[in-house]
């Protein structure tokens, strides 16, 4: 992975002022890092494609993940492992587009990158350390990447940000899922500062996860639901905001993560939730193949 990418700091826009609050909103153009493994993707799967590069010789070793038929990491994890030169595994959390594939974009890329895909039951994906342990009795020589790319290595990433002038906002805020990229961005903050992570999600143990991710920062952290319907579900509000922002911005959305996060943090701030005079930071995590 070229590096130079990292040292490219993302662009930062005005976006929309509410006079009667004033209330700045901006935005972290992070969906613009890269052309395929695009937004926080790139930054989680930073730190696991340099382990890989280490341990590469004439046998590189296969690349295997978990993920959703719509999982915009499942997409990134076949397009870094293209460019790494290493085969791939995606583990697809359902069996119902096991022999459609077609229907889903994020597969049709990931397979078009040379990802191959196990499907299994919404029951055994969630011991996924027994799936780990059957595949990895057939498939011995494999790098393991977890859902989303959380886990330690997730952090290596961020840290390339941490020289950014961040002091003037008030709060950054990110769509969170797993709650690696929440625990990489929210380094970022200084002590004044606020990290609302808008979960698109339903997941028990976010909270867990970003206090052993990022301990330093975590009660500077602040988890709120922006699920509109469940993860990957159709909603009119949600198809609103990206219109929108395609007609006043030309700025794309997409409606799994970023959409959901823009819609859940324009009706807090309509409903006061954010104090008077707040400027805030919210940060585009890319994943656009999710158009």
């Amino acid at each position: 992975m070229d590096q130079d990418i990292f040292y490219q700091f993302p662009k930062i826009q005005f976006l929309t002022h509410f006079p009667d609050l004033n209330i700045e909103l901006w935005i972290m153009r992070e969906d613009q890092n890269h052309p395929e493994i695009s937004g926080n993707k790139l930054r989680k799967l930073y730190g696991h494609l340099e382990k890989i590069k280490r341990l590469s010789t004439s046998n590189k070793p296969r690349l295997i993940t978990f993920g959703g038929a719509y999982s915009n990491h499942i997409a990134a994890g076949a397009a870094a492992a293209e460019i790494l030169g290493c085969a791939s595994l995606g583990i697809i959390r359902g069996e119902e587009l096991a022999n459609n594939t077609a229907q889903s974009k994020t597969l049709r890329l990931a397979q078009n990158k040379g990802m191959d895909f196990l499907f299994v039951s919404r029951e055994a994906y969630r011991n996924k350390d027994e799936l780990q342990r059957r595949v990895s009795s057939f498939i011995p020589d494999a790098y393991w990447i977890p859902e989303g790319g959380t886990s330690l290595e997730c952090l290596e990433g961020f840290n390339f940000l941490k020289a950014l002038d961040l002091t003037n906002f008030t709060h950054l805020c990110s769509a969170s899922a797993t709650g690696g990229s929440l625990a990489g961005y929210s380094q970022l903050l200084n002590k004044n500062q606020k990290y609302i992570g808008y979960q698109v999600v339903t997941n028990n143990l976010i909270l867990s996860t970003i206090k052993e991710l990022n301990p330093v920062n975590f009660d500077q952290i602040e988890v709120r639901d922006a699920r509109w319907g469940g993860y990957a579900k159709k909603h009119m509000a949600i198809e609103k905001i990206i219109n929108i922002f395609d007609k006043d911005y030309s700025i794309p959305l997409e409606p799994v993560y970023t959409a959901k996060m823009f819609a859940s943090l324009l009706q807090d701030i309509e409903e006061g939730r954010y104090k008077n005079g707040s400027k805030i930071l919210a940060i585009h995590t890319g994943g656009l193949q999710g158009r």
